[in-house]
């Protein structure tokens, strides 16, 4: 986000050129992206996060 905010900031200094436009709209969508991995990646670790849980619950009601 650091980075768009200082395309943005080179934006307004520029007058509006497009070439600054286009690299704060790249720079966007480079955090958006990354964004979406990292919420990938969470979800992920939930789901076996909940299978292990659910195994060690099985497992335990099973050796009682």
């Amino acid at each position: 986000m650091w980075r768009y905010a200082s395309s943005i900031g080179q934006l307004s200094l520029s007058g509006g050129s497009m070439d600054a436009l286009a690299d704060a709209v790249a720079k966007q969508a480079s955090f958006w992206r990354f964004v979406g991995i990292m919420t990938a990646a969470i979800m992920g670790l939930y789901v076996v996060a909940i299978v292990i849980g659910v195994v060690v619950g099985i497992g335990a009601a099973v050796t009682r």
